[in-house]
């Protein structure tokens, strides 16, 4: 795996509080690569 992708996913793992924080971080994530745009897609997990 990339550099870039090991320190998103432990960045986004790590002592991310909420959805918007984690979104925050991939977004400096994107730009820092080059890109004006980025999606991203949340599923809360559902109880059962």
């Amino acid at each position: 795996m990339d550099r870039w992708q090991d320190d998103l996913i432990g960045a986004v793992s790590g002592d991310s509080a909420s959805e918007r924080e984690v979104f925050e971080c991939i977004q400096r994530a994107s730009r820092a690569l080059g890109f004006q745009h980025v999606s991203y897609g949340f599923q809360a997990p559902l109880p059962l």
